[in-house]
């Protein structure tokens, strides 16, 4: 998909949606075909070379936190903000994160629950 995109776009220089989608079917059977906006969102999500495709990493999460708690889950702001990462990522990032947290959270209040019951109890 990278090189059917990165050629047309040479080709032409613009991002016609249409156009990549009708060069990437021609090479591809029926079950690989792509409509339009699967095309445009791999591109935007996945293969775009000017974001990182990758974790996100420690020096980036604070920047990635600060702008979150300022617009909340924009990811494709907080994309700009950090240019480093595609929106898709950030957001399985915050995401995984928060989760995560919460997990961590109810164990916590589960383990403290139990050891004030058990205190009780005695």
């Amino acid at each position: 998909m990278f090189n059917v995109v990165h050629q047309f776009f040479i080709e032409n220089l613009s991002l016609n949606w249409t156009k990549i989608k009708e060069n990437y079917n021609e090479n591809f059977s029926i079950e690989h075909k792509k409509n339009t906006k699967q095309c445009r969102e791999r591109w935007e999500n996945y293969l775009d070379p000017s974001f990182e495709n990758g974790p996100v990493n420690q020096e980036n999460e604070a920047e990635i936190w600060r702008i979150y708690s300022i617009y909340g889950p924009k990811w494709a702001t907080i994309s700009v903000f950090t240019s480093k990462y595609y929106p898709n990522i950030i957001k399985n990032y915050v995401s995984q994160t928060l989760s995560d947290l919460k997990t961590y959270l109810k164990k916590e209040i589960s383990i403290k629950n139990l050891k004030i019951s058990m205190l009780i109890r005695e």
